[in-house]
């Protein structure tokens, strides 16, 4: 038998997830924006990204997403540093 208060917690917890996993995904995009400028940094934050999203919530898009631009960030690092 499902209790009222239980339902309320469950609906809450689904909503949370949602919004954080917008504020991630919002981090993510600038994150990869940072990428382009200063490679090293925005490789770092990301995968801080990264952790706090498995930590969080497991979505597998985000995690994807958030690998690939870790992937970006160290073609970046590399490529800039070979043309100098």
């Amino acid at each position: 038998m499902v209790v009222r208060g239980q339902v309320d917690v469950v609906v809450f917890l689904s909503i949370l997830g949602v919004l954080l996993k917008d504020v991630l995904r919002f981090l993510y995009d600038f994150g990869t924006n940072i990428v382009v400028v200063v490679g090293v940094n925005a490789a770092v934050g990301v995968a801080v990204i990264a952790a706090v999203d498995v930590a969080v919530i497991v979505d597998i898009g985000v995690i994807v997403a958030v690998v690939a631009g870790v992937v970006v960030a160290v073609i970046v690092v590399v490529v800039d540093f070979f043309s100098k």
